[in-house]
């Protein structure tokens, strides 16, 4: 299967590592333009320029926003912004999970932040 998403705008929170990174590179790889959202500048700058650029179609770029999941007022006045002059056609809803480890280990209420987290950041 070919996918092609050139012409595309993704949001990809949590982009930083783990899933939320792979699938920036991945949707980047598939000519898409890549919107990388988490809360280090300096990770986010290096991924951005990590990311596949014009091999897809000359047009292609990506960038990043600062912000913190857990503050929803500067994410809400933060994503206003951004979302003022863009269309998004892919949200990647990604953020941390309860704490790495056994399952039995964490405490539930590392699964109600979390939870609480997806939510409201896909709300905002």
């Amino acid at each position: 299967m070919q996918i092609d998403l050139t012409g595309k705008r993704a949001l990809v929170c949590g982009a930083s590592k783990g899933l939320g990174r792979s699938s920036a590179k991945e949707l980047a790889a598939l000519g898409c333009n890549v919107t990388l959202l988490a809360r280090s500048a300096d990770a986010l700058s290096e991924l951005a320029n990590e990311l596949d650029r014009q091999r897809v179609h000359p047009d292609q770029d990506h960038d990043f926003l600062v912000a913190d999941l857990d503050d929803t007022d500067a994410l809400r006045k933060t994503i206003k912004t951004f979302a003022a002059g863009t269309t998004v056609h892919i949200l990647i809803n990604n953020t941390g999970g309860p704490p790495a480890g056994r399952i039995l280990d964490a405490e539930p209420e590392d699964f109600l932040r979390a939870l609480q987290r997806h939510l409201v950041a896909s709300q905002i």
